[in-house]
């Protein structure tokens, strides 16, 4: 039962998200073409929803571990990467000049 739960609930949205995430980088994310102009703002919201669910899986999971959360580094990356496509998704929707160096860094 546990193993559905976690196949359902994690590993599906996770998988979904990977895939999503390589279309959006590799085919829409700084290309100039009509597809890319036409699908950008939905990716980015899609993009939005995913990395929302997974910080609140993280949330939720510190709050039930409390400071023990903090001992695993693989918890950090999990906060990490939603909070980095989140920032890239604001700094783009919002249109925030950025200079190139730290454009490419994100």
């Amino acid at each position: 039962m546990v193993k559905a739960w976690t196949i359902k609930r994690l590993f599906i949205p996770f998988v979904m998200f990977q895939i999503t995430l390589y279309v959006y980088l590799n085919f829409i994310f700084d290309h100039d073409n009509v597809i890319a102009d036409y699908m950008d703002f939905p990716m980015q919201i899609l993009l939005g929803l995913f990395s929302g669910y997974f910080l609140q899986n993280e949330i939720f999971q510190m709050r039930n571990d409390g400071l023990a959360y903090l001992s695993s580094i693989w918890n950090y990356i999990d906060i990490i990467t939603p909070s980095i496509i989140f920032t890239v998704i604001c700094t783009k929707a919002f249109h925030i000049p950025m200079e190139e160096e730290l454009e490419r860094m994100l």
